[in-house]
């Protein structure tokens, strides 16, 4: 999982349009397994400044 992968993810619900967005939405939008959304998740939330915070 790399860093780019993070930032996509949080693009992706960033562009979300206001409504919730689960796990499976997100791998089929990104084309991404199950895995690697949670890994990216995971990634995003132990280091914020990935999202510019």
């Amino acid at each position: 999982m790399s860093p780019t992968d993070a930032l996509a993810a949080l693009n992706a619900l960033a562009h979300a349009s206001r409504r919730p967005i689960n796990a499976g939405f997100l791998a089929g939008s990104l084309g991404w397994d199950l895995d690697r959304v949670s890994d990216t998740i995971e990634r995003a939330w132990a280091y914020p400044h990935l999202a510019g915070r």
